[in-house]
């Protein structure tokens, strides 16, 4: 029988209305104290006495009585509702649930859960950008000796020169061919940084669930640019891409912040950030689009020699040089007309 392991944290928690047994779950769940230092005020007021010793005298000190409380907006004519500011419930009511609870501080407890979207994201990494132009000659040699009606032979059709191939020789070492270039524009004229830019590319969801996610569609201008700072590779860090169990499950005075948080920051709040800006008419922040110009004639990613490849658009002044040679032995009288015709 194979051996069950537990998960290393949990995938959630629960928030009582008591301070007291929120504060000493997390405690507990956390192996040590150090997060709770925000809930204890005026520490200056104590700077001979260590942190840690405080937050275990608070807790001990505590009256089980004693209510984590947030007041709601609403009143009736009973006054004002106290409710578990996590949850929402009511630390007023007396009404016991159904079923057996052994513990009393136990009723009317709210459980959080963090659950998985269908939706994944592929976090890539840019790498130093390289520039990709070309062209096609073709050359025909004039043979007739009157410019009446001209003739021109073949002597080599669109061959594709450019600048990962630069050299051409035909069959017959007649005609040679080189591509040369002279300069090339701004390094950094896109407004992406590959040391700490990341692009977010979304995967395939299921057809079944595939309405639900319009960010799925394989739509290069709606992928996601974001620094590598604001992603935690490890989810351990909250509100940033990328929330896992861990950040979720040890966040700072948990039982005391509103519902969802830790969680945001994520692809679907960036993505439908900028799909709002562009319903309201002003500029993005993270869709590719909003960095980069695209190509109009050729794929937008596509593998090249292995490697995953962002085609963009280049517009910065560019200069190359094309040299062709031509052997002729066409021994004839020579006149103004052009013996050989250039076509780019």
């Amino acid at each position: 029988m194979a051996e069950v392991i537990p998960s290393q944290y949990s995938e959630g928690f629960c928030c009582s209305c008591k301070m007291a047994v929120n504060i000493q779950r997390q405690m507990n769940d956390c192996q040590g104290q150090t997060r709770f230092r925000h809930v204890i005020h005026g520490r200056n007021a104590f700077l001979n006495e260590d942190i840690e010793t405080l937050i275990s005298r608070m807790v001990d000190n505590i009256d089980s009585d004693d209510e984590m409380i947030a007041n709601d907006t609403g009143r009736s004519s009973s006054g004002t509702y106290k409710r578990q500011i996590r949850g929402g419930q009511s630390c007023e009511s007396t009404n016991r649930p159904a079923g057996n609870i052994d513990e009393e501080y136990r009723l009317h407890e709210s459980s959080h859960c963090l659950q998985f979207s269908d939706l994944w994201y592929n976090v890539n990494k840019l790498e130093s950008t390289s520039y990709h132009h070309s062209l096609t000659i073709s050359i025909y040699e004039k043979y007739t000796m009157d410019n009446i009606i001209p003739l021109y032979r073949k002597i080599i059709s669109n061959v594709k020169l450019s600048n990962n191939n630069k050299n051409y020789e035909n069959d017959e070492s007649t005609v040679q061919a080189n591509y040369v270039a002279l300069t090339f524009g701004d390094d950094q004229y896109y407004s992406l940084d590959i040391n700490s830019d990341r692009l977010l590319i979304p995967e395939k969801v299921p057809l079944i669930v595939k309405h639900l996610y319009p960010q799925s569609t394989d739509d290069p201008k709606k992928y996601l640019i974001l620094n590598a700072n604001n992603i935690s590779t490890k989810g351990d860090e909250c509100n940033k891409a990328g929330v896992s169990y861990e950040a979720f499950f040890k966040q700072s005075n948990r039982c005391g912040v509103k519902r969802s948080s830790c969680l945001n920051n994520q692809p679907s709040h960036l993505w439908k950030h900028d799909m709002d800006a562009i319903e309201s008419g002003i500029p993005g922040s993270y869709f590719l689009e909003n960095f980069v110009t695209f190509p109009q004639n050729s794929k937008v990613m596509e593998k090249i020699n292995g490697t995953e490849t962002l085609n963009l658009h280049y517009e910065m002044d560019y200069t190359s040089e094309l040299l062709i040679h031509k052997e002729t032995n066409y021994n004839s009288v020579l006149t103004t007309s052009n013996y050989i015709r250039y076509t780019l």
